[in-house]
């Protein structure tokens, strides 16, 4: 079976990355209301931003994995999301994996606090678009790539 790994070229290890307490999240959002990115902020000022990346699999088959970069400054127009705080403190890292047409793509995960609160980010029906679930509210209803129950919770 093939597979199809977040796209990350950090010196750290992903894990360690999406496991570092998040101060501020924002999101970057088009006209209608969907996030193109979205960055994790830490005390430090360093940004772990998130973008969605299309991989075609066969003729109208594709699948979007998450792709990672650390950045320094936010983009013009990101919107702060309400983390309350939440973040800010020792998280769980979980990715979640789709597979389609013999391919197993990672293409979203879960941060997860001790108190239970998540922040889930994965990539969505529309191409280069994420889904957010846990810190932004969307003015409408944005559905993931593939309905959840399909996707397997895996450690990062």
């Amino acid at each position: 079976m093939k597979r199809i790994p977040f796209d990350w070229k950090g010196q750290a290890h992903l894990a360690d990355e999406l496991c570092r307490p998040v101060k501020d999240v924002t999101a970057q959002i088009d006209t209608i209301g969907r996030p193109s990115s979205i960055t994790l902020w830490r005390a430090d000022g360093t940004g772990l931003r998130i973008q969605s990346e299309m991989h075609d699999l066969a003729e109208r088959i594709e699948v979007g994995i998450l792709r990672f970069e650390t950045v320094l400054t936010a983009y013009k127009d990101e919107q702060l999301g309400d983390a309350s705080g939440a973040f800010n403190a020792e998280l769980k890292a979980l990715k979640m994996e789709i597979t389609e047409s013999g391919t197993i793509a990672e293409s979203g995960f879960i941060l997860r606090t001790v108190e239970g609160l998540e922040l889930l980010v994965l990539a969505s029906a529309s191409p280069y678009f994420l889904w957010t679930s846990g810190v932004f509210t969307m003015r409408e209803e944005f559905k993931p790539e593939y309905p959840l129950k399909n996707y397997q919770i895996v450690a990062v």
